[in-house]
């Protein structure tokens, strides 16, 4: 209604429709079906905005499918069957742009980390990869994760720059899944173990940092922790969850340069 301020209007308005509904319907019966398209069309004239249509391809090309996708589903059938199509194209949208996640690896420059870009060893960490992931967790990204992180671990195999820790910045991870905990878990457990066809190979251990409540507590309930339970307890190794990325890294740094004791990861 014209002038309203609140959500209060709501409520005479429904009042007004369901009165119309009710007892008014007969007068609109014999009323020729080009009358009553030119009503429907006025009521909804407002609806349709050419210039948010535009906003939405000028900012994000593939958006603009959501709302062609939807209208023509419409047309062709009908306005329940093809809402119903436009909101599983929306969620197959939106599981699609989840698929590709951000990430970089990071490298410190003076007392940040930035992004290192196509690896720029020179401005990284020796021995130390801070991998961050700038996306949630969960089944249609997790792959990705290990896949990226064993990728690099492999490249630096046999180098002098080789990998003995692996740092997930996760300070843009909000969420994780259950198969993303479990992807987590099972990266974990393949870098720390040393198979008898490679007895040189060192484990790599993995670390998280800056990650929220709800990860962390999601992580451990998968069983995170007690993949490598026994050597930070009895061993004394270091913590595997940290609040800043640099206090990872510190640490990691601080087993390496005791070698015996990093030698127990095995």
């Amino acid at each position: 209604m014209a002038g309203a301020k609140t959500v209060g209007n709501n409520l005479p308005q429904g009042l007004v429709v369901m009165f119309g509904l009710l007892f008014l319907t007969s007068l609109f019966e014999k009323l020729p079906n080009p009358v009553l398209g030119a009503i429907v069309i006025l009521a909804l004239s407002d609806l349709v905005q050419p210039m948010h249509w535009y906003h939405i391809y000028k900012v994000k090309p593939l958006d603009f499918l959501v709302p062609w996708v939807t209208f023509i589903m419409i047309l062709w059938l009908g306005i329940a069957d093809g809402i119903g199509i436009g909101v599983a194209f929306s969620l197959f949208m939106l599981i699609l742009y989840s698929s590709f996640p951000g990430f970089a690896i990071l490298g410190k420059r003076g007392a940040d980390f930035v992004p290192i870009y196509q690896y720029d060893d020179d401005k990284g960490i020796d021995g130390v990869v801070i991998f961050r992931f700038a996306a949630d967790l969960h089944f249609a990204n997790a792959g990705i994760l290990q896949s990226r992180v064993h990728e690099i671990v492999e490249r630096k195999r046999g180098t002098p720059n080789e990998v003995h820790t692996v740092v997930i910045d996760a300070s843009g991870m909000h969420f994780v899944d259950c198969t993303g905990a479990t992807e987590m878990c099972v990266l974990k457990k393949a870098l720390s173990y040393v198979s008898e066809e490679h007895p040189d190979r060192k484990p790599v251990q993995l670390l998280v940092a800056e990650c929220n409540h709800s990860v962390r507590r999601t992580l451990q309930r998968a069983g995170f922790l007690s993949i490598s339970q026994d050597a930070e307890s009895i061993r004394g190794a270091p913590s595997v969850f940290y609040d800043r990325v640099d206090d990872a890294v510190k640490s990691a740094q601080d087993l390496k340069n005791n070698t015996d004791r990093f030698e127990l990861y095995g």
